[in-house]
């Protein structure tokens, strides 16, 4: 039997927050990775859960938002997507952060399942979704920090981006693959 075979999680002599900022709360555990083994300090991103949405008009488009995405110093195309706040359910954050990031209602949200994007140091989850049948209700309703423009692909172009530098973030890719694979299939009719 293998050490990982045998233990299953480190062992954390004591923890501390080494940066409490409002969207970035990093704490460091100070952990023993097995008995007997010397000390280390493990750095990990206490992050909130993260919703996810696939929106899919009748037509059978699917609506994107292209942000510019700082760390990365790139203007992305990725799903509509934002926390889930304290008391919230991951469905209710999901039509949130649909409408306010797209103005867009939908008439039914499909769970597509939970995600961990850097599950090495970072603590939140995301959850995916399909949203059926989405219609514009209102204009998006920003935060003051985000500027985002909507894009409407057909499911042949959602494909064609899988894989291209345009479409990178993490969750919006695992979305894909599941949005379409629940809707028909994960590659273009031909």
């Amino acid at each position: 039997m293998s050490h990982l075979e045998r233990e299953t999680a480190w062992r954390v002599i004591d923890s501390d927050m080494a940066l409490d900022e409002t969207y970035m709360r990093v704490r460091r555990d100070r952990i023993e990775m097995h008995p007997g083994s010397p000390t280390v300090d493990y750095y990990v991103w206490e992050g909130q859960d993260v919703a996810t949405i696939v929106p899919q008009t009748p037509d059978g488009d699917f609506i994107l938002c292209r942000q510019y995405r700082h760390a990365v110093r790139s203007s992305l195309l990725q799903f509509p997507a934002g926390q889930v706040d304290a008391g919230e359910s991951p469905a209710a954050a999901a039509e949130r952060e649909l409408l306010e990031e797209t103005g867009y209602t939908s008439e039914s949200l499909v769970p597509l399942g939970t995600v961990a994007a850097y599950p090495t140091k970072f603590t939140g989850r995301h959850h995916l979704f399909l949203a059926l049948n989405v219609r514009q209700h209102a204009p998006p309703q920003l935060d003051p920090a985000e500027e985002i423009a909507i894009e409407k692909l057909s499911r042949n172009q959602l494909v064609q981006i899988l894989g291209t530098p345009d479409f990178i973030v993490a969750d919006s890719v695992a979305a894909a693959f599941l949005a379409l694979r629940a809707t028909g299939g994960a590659t273009p009719a031909t």
